[in-house]
């Protein structure tokens, strides 16, 4: 546990983490819980706010970020191919519910959310699972 006097003072390490969650875009109380879980460190919103309005640490933060949103395409549900292969799986995976009915429904609804997927949604019309 961290002391009254100690809280106020992060490691390179923990000023670093607290950059990190700002550039993924975290809220104060998300940072807070974060450091604490994650270092045991107990701050107040106010200290993380400092570092969020500190312009010595938005270069860095912006720095981040850009890698961060950068690696959208690291993220597998992000590409189109890998959502309508995951599709296609439910798709098929329906061949395993009994009843006509509803595997039909489903089936149905996987092939309206691939056809979504490439051509857009229909306009008029909320869809959902």
């Amino acid at each position: 546990m961290v002391t009254q006097s100690q809280k106020w003072k992060l490691s390179s390490a923990q000023k670093l983490f607290v950059c990190r969650l700002l550039a993924e875009f975290k809220s104060d109380r998300e940072i807070m819980e974060a450091l604490d879980k994650e270092y045991g460190v107990k701050v107040d919103i106010s200290n993380i706010q400092w570092y969020r309005n500190r312009k010595n640490y938005a270069n860095l933060v912006n720095k981040i970020r850009e890698e961060y949103l950068g690696g959208l395409l690291n993220v597998p549900i992000a590409q189109k191919r890998i959502r309508l292969e995951r599709l296609e799986q439910k798709y098929h995976g329906a061949d395993k519910i009994e009843e006509l009915e509803k595997r039909m429904d489903y089936q149905l609804r996987c092939l309206e959310r691939a056809r979504e997927e490439v051509e857009g949604p229909k306009r008029g019309k909320n869809r959902g699972w």
